[in-house]
């Protein structure tokens, strides 16, 4: 059986129509680790800047996971 799976280009674009409906992102990247992409993102909140990391399935595509990591 032939199992779909998104690529990073994917990963990271869902990861940005999520944060940018309230954060200004301004450096994005993604990596695979455990069959699940961890989306690392730097965002802008009230004038500070914080880490942002989203996981997201590799096979469904879906946000299963996102923590504000520490301060910049």
């Amino acid at each position: 059986m032939l199992v779909s799976c998104i690529e990073k280009s994917t990963a990271i674009e869902i990861a940005l129509r999520f944060l940018n409906q309230h954060f200004s992102v301004h450096e994005i990247d993604a990596v695979l680790k455990d069959e699940k992409w961890r989306v690392t993102a730097q965002i802008q909140v009230f004038g500070i800047l914080m880490t942002e990391e989203i996981w997201i399935g590799r096979t469904t595509g879906k946000i299963e996971e996102y923590t504000l990591k520490r301060k910049i």
